[in-house]
């Protein structure tokens, strides 16, 4: 809706929309997508079969990118392979491996921003606050119970600086 409503907005991939496109077609993943996170997904689209899923989603979700590179800023769900030779063309590592730091020469000089591995409030802070070249902003939304997590985070580039709401 963002972007049909004129805003630029770039979705990235990441583990769950690809866990959901997989259990799609192959019947046999249902059950490890539905014990992370699918049951919940399925009840926010009003359904109980995979099967039922609006077109238009799994068309959405199908078309997303594994990365955005912004001037000298990466963004990506989870990492990349510092060992490949292009580790832009890596889309497990993309969606599955994170890493707080990289040598791969593709990405000297870069800031890389992802999520995929929950790290609390403070952490992120921290981590933040020491300038790195890696900058992880998954706070575990989904952990609202959990002490330290429980927030969405999100990080204004320009600044470098942390916004979180606490989820409710």
């Amino acid at each position: 809706d963002l972007n049909n409503n004129g805003f630029n907005v770039t979705s990235l991939t990441g583990n769950h929309e690809v866990m959901l496109l997989e259990s799609y077609h192959k019947p046999e993943i249902f059950p490890l997508w539905l014990a992370n996170g699918g049951a919940t997904t399925l009840e926010s689209f009003g359904i109980y079969d995979i099967q039922d899923i609006d077109k238009i989603y799994l068309e959405f979700f199908t078309n997303l990118e594994f990365y955005k590179i912004i001037g000298s800023i990466i963004f990506v769900h989870a990492g990349f392979d510092d060992f490949a030779i292009n580790p832009f063309e890596v889309t497990h590592s993309m969606i599955w491996e994170c890493r707080s730091s990289y040598q791969n020469t593709a990405l000297t000089g870069k800031t890389i921003i992802h999520g995929h591995r929950p790290k609390t409030l403070l952490t992120v802070q921290k981590i933040l606050s020491e300038k790195p070249n890696v900058i992880p902003i998954d706070t575990g939304c989904f952990y609202e119970k959990e002490v330290g997590y429980g927030m969405l985070t999100a990080l204004e580039v320009n600044s470098m600086e942390l916004f979180s709401v606490p989820n409710r």
